[in-house]
């Protein structure tokens, strides 16, 4: 889940709430670890953050992965997802209207896609 910079987290052996915008001040900078985010609403989670040039703010993505699991680089990949998904389903290949059932000649629908 993208979070704003807005709200306050603490490590998990800490007591202490510092702000989201504290976790990388400025452009050029990562950072990446285990959490308990939103004073109100407590979740224990892990964070990544990282703040790339030319970003007006930082990338904060919340998830139940391990930090060591996860890279927030693949967050990036989530504008292609949507686009290929928009492109198979409605955007020309119709997916959803082929009513395929069998699985040999769904596998060759979804290889000419992939090629395409």
């Amino acid at each position: 889940m993208r979070i704003n910079h807005q709200g306050q987290y603490r490590f998990l052996d800490s007591s202490s709430w510092q702000p989201l915008a504290t976790v990388v001040p400025c452009s050029g900078q990562s950072w990446s670890g285990q959490i308990t985010c939103f004073k109100t609403n407590p979740i224990d989670c892990t964070l990544l953050a990282r703040w790339d040039d030319g970003y007006a703010d930082p990338w904060l993505i919340l998830t139940d992965f391990k930090s060591t699991d996860v890279d927030i680089g693949w967050y990036g990949f989530r504008a292609w997802i949507e686009s290929s998904y928009r492109d198979l389903k409605s955007d020309g290949w119709q997916w959803h209207k082929t009513r395929l059932r069998q699985p040999d000649r769904a596998e060759r629908h979804w290889l000419a896609m992939a090629v395409s």
